[in-house]
């Protein structure tokens, strides 16, 4: 048996790629540590959440020949409860750290917890990609771990057949074009970002686009957010979705997607839009660049004015696709068996 381990049950990559792992493998079951039941979260993922006292139980029948963990506090929890009783409960049982986190965008005092706890007990360790373990190598030089980069990967339900092997994308000549943007309401998403470009793109042309966010965020969170960077001189009206839907609605009814975060470490939102056949334009992103390589979809600027026009310009464009077959559910999981 196989247990995943998340901090909480929100819509998150990290918990989003755990849930599909125990979706798609049998005797893999996920284990919702410290938050609270999340009745839309079994719902979108089709799966019983356990909670920690489940993890207990297995642990005392010696059920467990694998953990993973998915979150940084996880990680902690499990590699230093692994320590304690590795000579007895746990000699038989492998722990995996899932490294989706940007070691340079996680707060310290966690950092500097987790890497005493693999010193302590040394896990395998996969992170999500290479640019998730080039930053994590950065801060911690790590010996007699084995370590293995494996992708994320998506469902195969957003590869349509149609666009599996284009290598390029038709010019978008709709009357309307449809902007979106996906991800939860955190600093590191940078929304922020998102709602001025789209109040730039209105400027451009007031009649040609409109904006849908799939968030958390609540509408008198959004006003907040719309008043606090003096935007209120336009009247635009964004369609929002809440984080529970299934994304592949929201994929199906935008043109674009617009990822402004921060930091990704991989971009799982990029590879669902890629592979639905929509366009996708990234803000300085340093992961995208080394998971996808060099490609118009990845903007070297944060100037909105700038990022705008060449939004706008490539329209009446082709739009070059980058490869994204080797992202697949099924070859994601077979790594996770042979590691």
């Amino acid at each position: 048996m196989h247990l995943h381990l998340i901090n909480a049950a929100i819509f998150g990559g990290a918990e989003s790629l755990a849930a599909n792992i125990c979706s798609n493998s049998p005797k893999s079951y996920l284990v919702n540590l410290f938050g609270r039941k999340n009745i839309s979260f079994e719902y979108k993922f089709n799966l019983k959440l356990k909670n920690i006292w489940y993890l207990f139980k297995s642990i005392n029948n010696g059920d467990l020949s694998r953990i993973y963990s998915h979150n940084i506090q996880s990680h902690i929890f499990i590699n230093l409860l692994s320590y304690i009783l590795k000579n007895n409960f746990l000699k038989s049982s492998c722990t995996y750290n899932v490294i989706h986190f940007d070691a340079y965008h996680v707060k310290k005092i966690y950092l500097k917890i987790y890497f005493f706890s693999i010193k302590l007990y040394k896990p395998k360790i996969i992170f999500v990609s290479d640019f998730a373990k080039l930053r994590f190598l950065e801060k911690q030089k790590i010996k007699n771990i084995d370590y293995k980069v494996i992708y994320n990967s998506i469902e195969s339900k957003y590869f349509s057949k149609k666009n599996i092997y284009k290598k390029f994308l038709p010019p978008i000549k709709k009357d309307k074009v449809f902007i979106g943007f996906i991800g939860r309401y955190h600093p590191l998403k940078r929304l922020d970002i998102f709602i001025k470009l789209c109040f730039q793109l209105n400027k451009i042309d007031s009649t040609k686009y409109s904006f849908v966010i799939q968030s958390d965020i609540k509408y008198k969170e959004l006003e907040k957010l719309i008043h606090q960077n003096d935007l209120k001189k336009q009247k635009i009206q964004f369609k929002l979705i809440a984080d529970s839907i299934d994304p592949i609605n929201f994929y199906q009814n935008v043109d674009i997607v617009i990822s402004t975060s921060k930091t990704e470490t991989f971009g799982l939102t990029c590879i669902e839009a890629l592979a639905m056949g929509k366009r996708i334009y990234s803000v300085n992103s340093k992961s995208l660049s080394i998971l996808l390589g060099k490609g118009d979809f990845n903007i070297l600027t944060e100037n909105l004015e700038k990022i705008s026009k060449i939004i706008q310009n490539g329209l009446s464009n082709s739009y070059k696709k980058p490869d994204i077959n080797r992202f697949r559910r099924e070859l994601m999981i077979e790594e996770y068996n042979k590691f």
